[in-house]
């Protein structure tokens, strides 16, 4: 086999070892059994391989003639659009015009995947990613609406820090009649993405925005997540975003004076997605700094007062201060821990005027035993932790006012306080990243006023590693006869990027809300999320099942296991082949709230 790899430019004759040069053309490299070089082309025979640009070529014979910025090929030959041997796409043609470093136009070109035709058209225009084109056709069949089919186009740019972004934009129709309009913008710091969806009678516009102007002096960020008009929450299909019930807007910008202090302003708006009503919208001041207390500790304030003011009434005014310091120091063999928190809000709201004080602190008390396995610095460790913590909360509270904020109070009027005991145990694998970590506790919790109240029993179980990851935690409370249970945790058994079982699941029982995120959380106030808002248990669970050669099966779904209610359910297969050239994605899934079943192929070429 005699192989050359030659530069073949325009008006360029190669005989005899001499060339003479006129304007040079786009370069092309290739091998053949026989090669035959004239002015501005080549004559290739035999087991031919031709590169240019991102583009390769095979053919049993080929001709290629070179002009100032293209290359016209002529076959019949094959084009893959990456280097691998076995490409898994390939592209047979009649005629090529290549124009590096992104366009090829192909003339009667004939899509294969593998060995099979599965696509013919007359002609055919690709580009790299890096320039205006069209996108794969949308195909999906969305529930009761029937299918939906449709164009995409993109737009590419540089934006003004040389950084790239692009517009997509899908114009699709439902076969039953209606439209789709989904726009997706991208950046190096924000990303939009907006979908009107329009069948029947029903429209909806559903917005996902996040973006920030990035780290300086004064920055702005931004984000929304809004599903307005009377196809919501019906026209969302992904389940997470189903379960909203509200939509929520913010712009922020924000001054950082100095390191440890920050001063924001902001515009925030809220909504109901199932009334479709505005429920508040007002400016939002805030102040927050955090800094360290010597050698042992550290410091955070925050402050923040919101006006917000809903349809046809005056706007109400919720302020908010929140401080905490964390100490840590060792007296002898025992480490020692001492955390406070103090938190004030005042409320004025429909003309009711009110307050909530709330104060607490602990002191944790530990005495670490280490083991180590091995003499190395990066021998494995066992380390087995007794400790004893005791804390007290204050707190002051206006129930009417709460009552009308329709959110309930951080805790009730009074005092409480809470004593326990219990180990934590951790593996630290080599490196010092904790493997597995446990933790056990008991204790009372003092009710109001300090009078006897109900005993607790905590537990939290985590461990990372390639094969096995778990994150639980547990509890038990027993308040004078009256039982009451929660758990919330998450598992997964196998590798994340081969076969695995992914499971979830949150349980409360006889618990209020407030108690069982005090009880799995550090943070009493995150009442913003939806888990444990409800009583009862419900558990999900994923399944991923590579099957050969880069196609993989995934399966899943939700329940309400108090009811053996099924919430939603997905099937799907996956190919993603080694080197990302190519990724296709089909998906079928049904939940609750939206008739029929989701079903949605797409199909991804990237030129590599």
């Amino acid at each position: 086999m005699r192989c050359l790899t030659a530069l073949v430019p325009s008006g360029c004759l190669l005989a005899a070892g001499i060339a003479r040069a006129a304007e040079p053309g786009p370069r092309v490299d290739f091998r053949a059994d026989r090669v035959v070089i004239d002015q501005g082309s080549a004559e290739l025979e035999g087991d031919v391989h031709a590169t240019c640009g991102p583009y390769a070529l095979d053919a049993s014979k080929l001709r290629i003639a070179t002009a100032p910025g293209s290359v016209e090929v002529t076959g019949p030959a094959t084009v893959t659009l990456c280097p691998c041997p076995t490409a898994p796409v390939s592209i047979r043609f009649a005629r090529a015009t290549i124009r590096p470093p992104s366009d090829l136009v192909l003339r009667r070109p004939a899509l294969r995947i593998g060995d099979t035709t599965v696509l013919w058209l007359p002609a055919a225009w690709l580009r790299t990613p890096d320039q205006p084109g069209l996108l794969t056709p949308r195909l999906a069949w969305r529930g009761d609406d029937g299918l939906l089919i449709g164009p995409g186009f993109h737009l590419p740019w540089v934006d003004a820090t040389s950084a790239p972004a692009s517009l997509d934009v899908y114009v699709s129709g439902y076969t039953s009649g209606g439209l789709e309009l989904d726009t997706a913008l991208r950046t190096r710091r924000a990303e939009t993405r907006l979908r009107f969806d329009h069948a029947g009678d029903a429209s909806l516009l559903d917005l996902r925005a996040t973006g920030s102007t990035g780290p300086a002096p004064v920055s702005a960020s931004w984000f929304a997540d809004l599903a307005r008009g009377s196809r919501a929450p019906a026209g969302l299909i992904e389940f997470d975003r189903a379960l909203r019930t509200w939509d929520h807007a913010r712009a922020e910008a924000v001054a950082r004076p100095w390191r440890s202090l920050s001063v924001a302003t902001s515009i925030e708006a809220w909504g109901s997605r199932k009334t479709q009503r505005p429920m508040a919208f007002g400016p939002v001041a805030s102040l927050s700094g955090e800094g360290a207390l010597g050698s042992i500790g550290s410091w955070q304030l925050a402050a923040s007062s919101r006006w917000l003011a809903a349809p046809d009434t005056a706007a109400d005014r919720i302020s908010r201060a929140v401080g905490s310091a964390h100490l840590m120091t060792f007296a002898g063999p025992m480490r020692v821990r001492a955390r406070g928190r103090g938190a004030a809000t005042a409320l004025d709201l429909d003309g009711a005027r009110g307050q909530d004080l709330f104060a607490s602190g602990d002191v944790d008390a530990a005495f670490p035993l280490v083991r180590g396995f091995g003499r190395d610095a990066l021998s494995w460790t066992h380390r087995v932790e007794p400790f004893v913590t005791a804390g007290a909360i204050a707190a002051s509270t206006s129930g009417e006012s709460f009552r009308v904020a329709g959110r309930p109070a951080a805790i009730a009027e009074g005092t409480r306080w809470i004593a326990s005991t219990g180990v934590r145990t951790d593996l630290v694998a080599r490196g010092g990243t904790a493997a597995a970590r446990a933790e056990l506790s008991a204790g009372q919790l003092g009710g109001r006023d300090g009078e006897a109240g109900a005993r607790v029993a905590t537990g939290s179980v985590a461990t990372e590693g390639s094969k096995l990851s778990v994150r639980a935690e547990a509890a038990a409370v027993d308040d004078h006869g009256q039982r009451g249970s929660l758990l919330i945790g998450r598992a997964r058994l196998g590798k994340a990027q081969g076969a695995h079982v992914a499971v979830r699941g949150a349980h409360r029982d006889a618990v209020d809300a407030v108690t069982a995120r005090a009880l799995v959380v550090t943070d009493p106030f995150a009442l913003g999320s939806s888990w444990l808002d409800a009583s009862g248990t419900s558990v999900g669970a994923d399944a991923v099942v590579p099957l050969f050669r880069g196609y993989r099966a995934q399966a899943g779904g939700d329940a309400d296991a108090q009811s053996s209610r099924v919430l939603a359910w997905r099937v799907g297969l996956l190919y993603a082949h080694p080197c990302g050239c190519l990724a296709a994605t089909s998906w079928v899934s049904h939940r609750i709230g939206r008739a029929g079943v989701d079903a949605w192929l797409s199909l991804d070429l990237i030129a590599r």
